[in-house]
């Protein structure tokens, strides 16, 4: 209440209810609440602005970037390539499978 703009915001309102045919104490009240909300809401849409504003130098730097990566070809693919085959060496021991041995149960019981 020690904003002179504030306060004179807040008595001209207060004269125009007045003149609507409200007492000085309700003209007061309602100004009063009625300013409170515009502040509330200007405080609200600069804090948004703010936001979109940040939000907004962030997503051109993340595009930016991508455009950079897509471009010099470094980064993670989405698809991993295919390892080439190695090519057995003589050393190597081929690997043996194991057969199922058969069970000892007669079959159709």
């Amino acid at each position: 209440m020690t904003n002179p703009a504030l306060n004179a915001k807040m008595s001209e309102l207060a004269g125009h209810l007045m003149a609507g045919g409200l007492t000085a104490s309700e003209a007061k009240k309602a100004a009063a609440s009625t300013l409170l909300v515009e502040v509330k809401k200007s405080a609200l849409l600069g804090a948004y602005q703010n936001l979109f504003t940040i939000l907004l130098v962030l997503g051109i730097v993340m595009l930016l970037a991508s455009f950079g990566k897509a471009l010099t070809g470094k980064g993670r693919s989405l698809v991993q390539k295919e390892q080439a085959p190695k090519a057995q060496s003589a050393q190597d021991p081929v690997p043996v499978l194991a057969l199922p041995q058969p069970s000892a149960e007669p079959v159709g019981r």
